[in-house]
């Protein structure tokens, strides 16, 4: 009995113990732990977006508001799901090559597999594209000047300093903020006068236009002395499915070049390879006034091009509503064609021939625009006279059917420049077209071999650069 008292007593200790409490801020826990790691990886590209501010403003002349939140959910989908779909589809493409042939089973895994990288990466596509159309989504920047590159460095060198955390993210943010302030001031806000008199006072500046490689099209960027820019077409796709020249080279141009206005946009025909672009850049840029050559509606690119003007108020005005001589900051431009009795167009030329031909003169320098005449539209600029230029915009890309002998011999230009795309379908410039510049001695800059030309002049001397300077200036045939 004595020595059962003990194991009494360890029975009565050995009771089972109480249950834990059940887990209390367990949610709570978990939500601050998914909270810090978002705003961990918000950070990282926060300062990403902040470090790259002034690389972007020169490469792309755009930097993305919202690129950190939606990288959120970007950088995991690619990361987790597309970057290792993509292995699995490069594995499965190298093991049919060892074995000399892709087995069925693997074949169809690797088709399920790239089906499915396929649908993830339109997911990213169309998340990209969506976030870009909100208002707001990005702002346009131009590339930085001395001042803007010193306010930039002395903003590194003070978060450098404050080192890591809040503190130096509010401080980059703020810098972003204030170096946006800078670049929004950036440019002439004044509107462009028309005048019908030559101006009293000399040019402030040079006149420089540029001929951009639109491909098979045409677009013309015209900057006045004064710093305005004018926008002469716009390049467009030919064939469904082509890439966008507006929003693919148009735009990065101009933001690259710092516009934010574009002061008068000319449309000289509407045909889809000199106005379909311009459909994406009137939705990106302001626009003050519009002239056209009086052709209609057009297509559905022409139609909402006017569409979209008309709802903002902007200016329109066809040729014929406008005198035959303006003068822009100094810069005489002559409205040469077209230009008949009564009406807008000429009844027996086509849309091509009835293209808006302008003549820009600074000085003693000048270009000639011609769109896309043809011999009939030349005969009749022959018939009222045509002084010479020095650069001459080859008509409608060198087709056999325009630059006639006489219409040289009259314009005697120095140089002359053809818009056309590599290797494009129609075969332009013909041959033809180009033995005739080769017998009149007038040399030729291509838009397909010298990427963008660009004619600039104080009114006295002008030069001609290519953006590919390497490309010799040729009159050759196309191989």
């Amino acid at each position: 009995p004595a020595a059962a008292a003990p194991a009494d007593a360890a029975q009565a200790c050995a009771l089972p113990a109480p249950a834990p409490p059940p887990p209390v801020g367990c949610c709570r826990q978990a939500a601050g732990r998914l909270a810090a790691a978002t705003a961990a990886a918000l950070a990282v590209s926060l300062a990403a977006t902040w470090a790259t501010l002034p690389f972007c403003a020169a490469a792309f002349g755009r930097v993305s508001l919202l690129a950190p939140v939606v990288n959120l959910v970007a950088v995991p989908l690619g990361a987790l799901v597309a970057t290792p779909l993509a292995l699995a589809v490069g594995g499965c493409a190298a093991l049919g090559m060892a074995v000399g042939g892709a087995p069925p089973p693997l074949e169809a895994l690797g088709g399920a597999l790239l089906a499915l990288l396929q649908r993830v990466l339109l997911v990213l596509d169309q998340l990209a594209a969506t976030v870009a159309a909100w208002p707001g989504a990005a702002l346009d920047l131009a590339p930085l000047g001395p001042w803007q590159w010193l306010l930039y460095l002395v903003c590194v060198l003070l978060v450098w300093r404050r080192g890591r955390g809040p503190r130096a993210l509010a401080l980059a943010a703020t810098c972003c903020w204030v170096g946006w302030a800078l670049f929004a001031a950036h440019g002439p806000q004044a509107p462009l006068p028309l005048a019908t008199v030559p101006p009293v006072a000399a040019a402030a500046g040079p006149l420089i236009v540029r001929h951009l490689a639109v491909g098979q099209g045409d677009a013309t960027l015209v900057t006045l002395p004064h710093g305005r820019h004018l926008l002469i077409d716009g390049g467009g796709a030919i064939f469904p499915g082509q890439p966008d020249p507006g929003r693919r080279t148009v735009i990065p141009l101009l933001r690259h070049l710092g516009v934010r206005r574009l002061e008068l946009v000319v449309l000289t025909h509407p045909h889809p390879d000199h106005v379909g672009g311009l459909v994406a850049v009137i939705k990106a840029f302001r626009v003050g006034r519009l002239w056209t050559n009086g052709d209609g509606e057009g297509g559905g690119p022409m139609r909402t091009i006017l569409q979209q003007l008309r709802a903002r108020g902007t200016p329109i005005a066809t040729l014929a509503q406008l005198p035959a001589v303006v003068w822009l900051d100094g810069v005489r431009v002559d409205l040469l064609h077209p230009r008949p009795p009564r009406g807008s167009l000429y009844p027996q030329l086509n849309t091509n021939e009835n293209s808006l031909v302008l003549r820009l003169q600074l000085g003693r320098r000048a270009v000639l625009l011609t769109g896309d005449i043809e011999r009939r539209a030349e005969a009749l600029l022959l018939a009222r006279g045509l002084a010479p230029v020095d650069l001459l915009k080859v008509p409608h890309h060198g087709s056999d059917t325009s630059s006639t002998a006489a219409f040289l011999r009259a314009l005697r230009p120095a140089a002359a420049l053809i818009s056309c795309g590599e290797d494009n379908v129609y075969g332009l410039p013909k041959a033809a077209a180009l033995q005739r510049y080769r017998d009149a001695g007038i040399p030729v800059w291509r838009t397909d071999l010298h990427g963008m030309v660009t004619y600039q002049t104080d009114g006295d001397t002008y030069s001609l650069r290519a953006y590919r300077p390497a490309a010799a200036c040729s009159t050759a045939a196309p191989s």
